[in-house]
């Protein structure tokens, strides 16, 4: 039987060297999220860049924040996420083990 929680559960996002981040720091990801900040201050960006995360598309150097380093690949979005006890049991059986039960996936 399928389980009804999904295996991963996204907990926090950062996003770096991207547009106008150097680094948002880790931003904290519920089930509802409220981005509040003055115009002009990245929500867009921010939410770009996590649609930027999850799609197949190249990296548009447009999207390069100004001062990063210039043809070097970087550390773009990270996601970290938390995993629900079925995973870690799969993930156990495998032959992987994560501790604590998180993890993170950058792009």
């Amino acid at each position: 039987m399928e389980s009804e929680h999904p295996k991963l559960k996204l907990i926090s996002a950062r996003v770096t060297n991207y547009g106008c981040f150097r680094d948002s720091t880790e931003v904290p990801i519920d089930d509802v999220t409220v981005l509040i900040a003055e115009n002009e201050n990245g929500k867009s960006t921010f939410l770009r860049a996590l649609a930027w995360w999850s799609d197949n598309e190249n990296f548009d150097e447009e999207d390069r924040w100004d001062d990063a380093e210039k043809n070097k690949d970087l550390d773009l979005v990270g996601l970290t996420f938390e995993v629900n006890k079925e995973l870690l049991v799969e993930l156990n059986n495998a032959g992987i083990s994560i501790q604590p039960k998180k993890i993170t996936i950058i792009r």
